[in-house]
């Protein structure tokens, strides 16, 4: 096994992604992607919490494209065309397939492991998802080409009964 994939088997980040697998999606700032429309708020993320539900999500892959389906709502990640504004979800109906791609960003980046780095973005538009600090860390759509619009994608286990529990408390 190479260096990388050795490394990528310690920290659970990942240079391929597959449908039917559970990934933190982590940003530039180490803080996992979360999805707040159950509760009327904007997509953003907070600091990694193995325990919260809300911090997992599952890809669906759709030709070269891919949906975002979060695992606590069911809601999928939906296109934002403004410059600067959140993100939020959707049913399935009107989720919207994104470019996942290997970032090109050069940047010293934070912690170890970042080798798997990931740019999210439109297929017709070269902005995608950003972590905002100025914004309190709320993702919004900004150039892929900042720092803060590079992601990882960290594998994780999530048993059923902890979904099946979360989904409950929710409703």
């Amino acid at each position: 096994a190479s260096v990388r994939q050795r490394l990528a088997s310690k920290t659970g980040f990942v240079g391929e992604l597959s449908e039917g697998k559970y990934y933190r999606v982590i940003s530039y700032y180490g803080r996992a992607l979360i999805d707040t429309e159950a509760v009327g708020g904007d997509m953003r993320t907070q600091p990694i919490d193995a325990n919260d539900i809300s911090q997992y999500w599952t890809l669906i892959k759709d030709g070269d494209k891919w949906k975002f389906e979060n695992v606590l709502t069911q809601r999928l990640l939906l296109k934002q065309t403004t410059t600067s504004a959140p993100f939020h979800t959707t049913t399935k109906e009107n989720a919207t397939k994104f470019n996942l791609s290997v970032s090109s960003v050069v940047t010293q980046l934070p912690g170890d492991g970042w080798d798997y780095t990931w740019t999210i973005n439109f297929p017709d538009d070269s902005r995608g998802l950003h972590d905002s600090e100025s914004q309190g860390h709320n993702v919004v759509l900004w150039s892929t080409n900042a720092a803060a619009s590079v992601w990882q994608f960290q594998e994780c286990e999530v048993s059923q009964q902890a979904i099946d529990d979360a989904r409950a408390k929710l409703s």
